[in-house]
């Protein structure tokens, strides 16, 4: 599984068509660039060769390059909904970023895991390929041509979720407030596109009453201008660790991010009470292990 050591190219075209009818039109504008910035870091790092590398800081570097090409399409496909005033039906791509998130931090921490991550191809790769019907010569051929060994049967490996060190649902679950992080972020984004029975209690409640425009009450919700302010930051944290792990500089990040800060200022999606709380919540943190 290679991302890097590709040929130069022609630039992509990144450019994001959006309407910020529904949303802050500085905020969009600022995530827009940050899209197109994490674009030109993800080219960048496509052409790097890490062929010196340590094995677990290769599979490192190429896990964080194709988590990066899954967030800006996650990103793209949250501007493509909101611009139509699909703002619920977003959602799940907020979680999909959350995730992406999540799982590069816990690789780039622990080179073990990283290994462990690798190697789960192997074993979900196997595990999928049979139930399709594939023929084990196949199935074996084809881990090895992505692992890039010669003799895939030395790898057994393990399911994703066993190698990440347990399921993205607990994991994610945060260490300060894990009840209350969890649900109003990571599991209620998702509500929506499961069609659970707390979606439609969501649902009729934006439809009560309403005679014109039903389909955009059903649609729109308060909460974009938040999201998206959350889902910045992703973009930012994976721009940052693309610069910082294959030595690649992106123009213009410092300021981008200025004008982010900015925009929290106006809106105050962040204030410094809640920075308080979350210092405080640490400092709990930090006693509590220190007394064990």
């Amino acid at each position: 599984m290679k991302f890097s050591g590709q040929p130069k190219h022609e630039k992509v075209n990144v450019e994001i068509k959006y309407r910020d009818v529904f949303q802050d039109a500085e905020l969009v504008d600022v995530f827009v660039k940050a899209v197109t910035m994490l674009a030109l870091a993800v080219g960048a790092a496509r052409i790097k060769d890490t062929s010196e590398d340590s094995e677990a800081r290769r599979w490192a570097r190429e896990f964080l390059i194709g988590y990066g090409l899954l967030t800006i399409g996650e990103a793209r496909s949250i501007l493509l909904l909101f611009s139509d005033g699909l703002n619920v039906h977003a959602r799940i791509h907020f979680r999909a970023l959350f995730e992406y998130q999540h799982k590069i931090t816990l690789l780039l921490e622990d080179e073990k895991r990283v290994i462990a991550f690798r190697d789960s191809l192997a074993f979900e790769l196997r595990a999928f390929a049979k139930r399709l019907g594939k023929t084990p010569e196949d199935i074996e051929a084809e881990i090895g041509r992505i692992l890039g060994i010669e003799d895939p049967s030395s790898v057994v490996g393990t399911k994703e979720s066993t190698a990440l060190g347990g399921d993205v649902k607990s994991q994610m679950r945060d260490d300060l407030l894990p009840e209350k992080r969890y649900l109003g972020t990571f599991a209620w984004t998702s509500q929506v596109n499961h069609g659970s029975i707390l979606a439609l209690y969501e649902l009729s409640k934006t439809t009560s009453g309403k005679q014109e425009d039903v389909l955009l009450h059903a649609a729109l919700d308060n909460k974009s201008n938040d999201l998206l302010y959350d889902a910045l930051w992703v973009v930012f944290q994976f721009i940052v660790l693309i610069e910082q792990e294959l030595s690649i500089g992106v123009p213009g990040v410092d300021g981008l991010i200025q004008r982010a800060l900015k925009v929290n200022e106006r809106m105050k999606f962040s204030t410094p009470e809640h920075e308080a709380e979350v210092q405080r919540l640490r400092e709990e943190k930090r006693k509590r292990n220190a007394s064990k």
